[in-house]
C-alpha cells in the first residue's frame, strides 16, 4: 500500500490566529509611531497569510503611515519579538481540528504543516496547541524556502517524505494555498472557516468542488484519501 501524506497550512486552516497577529502588528505600530490605534481584526483577516513582513507592510499602508525598507525591517523585528512572547494569548485550534488530525494518525496518514508563519513561532504554537497529534514534518518560513504560492515548500515535503505528488493531499484556507497546491501539482482542498469566505474564495479562482465547509467534511476527505 502506498504511503500517503497530508500537508496542512496553519493560520486559518488549523487555528484562528488573527487576534494574536493583530495584537503583534499593533504593538509594532505603537513602538514605531507612538500610536494607540492600528488595525482591527477584520482588516488583519483580509491580509493575513503572506508572512508577517507583508502583514505589517499592508497594515502600515492601511493606516496611512510612512515607512521605507529599513523601518519596515525594524518594525518586523519588533513585531516578531512581541509575537514570540505572546504566541497563544488568544489563538486556539478550530473546534474539532485536533480530533480530525488524530483521525489521520489512526488512518496512518503522515501529517505535515507548512506555513508562511516564521518557523520559530510556528513550532512554539504547534507545541502548545497540537501536542496530542503526531506530525512528521513542521516547516515555517525560512530564507531557504520561497514564500507561498511558490510550490517549493510543498515539493520539499514530498521529497522528504519520499512520496509522489499524487500521494499528497494539501489543505489550506486561502487563494494563496489554492495557487500553491496547483503549482505543486497536488490534490488540494480549501476550508471555508478560515480567513476567506466561500464567496471570496470562489471569486479568487478557487474551484467550488475543492471547498470544505465543515470539520465532518474534512474528516471524510481524510478517510477518502486514505483508501
Amino acid at each position: 500500500m502506498k504511503k500517503k501524506c497530508v500537508l496542512l497550512d496553519f493560520d486559518g486552516t488549523m487555528a484562528d490566529t488573527v487576534a494574536d497577529i493583530a495584537a503583534s502588528v499593533n504593538h509594532a505600530i505603537h513602538v514605531m509611531f507612538g500610536l494607540q490605534y492600528g488595525i482591527d481584526l477584520e482588516q488583519c483577516r483580509k491580509t493575513v497569510g503572506r508572512g508577517l513582513r507583508n502583514e505589517l507592510k499592508d497594515s502600515l499602508i492601511h493606516c496611512k503611515l510612512d515607512f521605507n525598507d529599513d523601518s519596515l525591517d525594524r518594525g518586523l523585528n519588533i513585531l516578531e519579538s512581541y509575537y514570540l512572547d505572546h504566541p497563544c494569548d488568544h489563538t486556539l485550534p478550530y473546534e474539532g481540528m485536533v480530533s480530525a488530525l488524530k483521525t489521520c494518525n489512526d488512518l496512518n496518514l503522515h501529517l505535515g504543516v507548512f506555513s508562511n508563519k516564521a518557523d520559530q513561532i510556528l513550532r512554539i504554537v504547534m507545541k502548545q496547541l497540537f501536542s496530542q497529534v503526531c506530525f512528521d514534518y513542521i516547516c515555517g518560513m525560512s530564507p531557504s524556502i520561497p514564500r507561498k504560492p511558490s510550490p517549493a515548500g510543498v515539493l520539499r515535503f514530498i521529497n522528504e517524505m519520499g512520496i509522489e505528488p499524487d500521494c499528497c493531499l494539501y489543505i489550506g484556507d486561502s487563494e494563496v494555498d489554492w495557487q500553491t497546491g496547483q503549482n505543486a501539482g497536488v490534490e488540494t482542498r480549501i476550508v471555508t472557516w478560515g480567513f476567506r469566505s466561500r464567496s471570496e474564495l470562489i471569486g479568487m479562482g478557487v474551484s467550488s468542488d475543492a471547498l470544505i465547509d465543515t470539520m465532518d467534511q474534512l474528516e471524510s476527505e481524510f478517510r477518502r484519501f486514505a483508501n
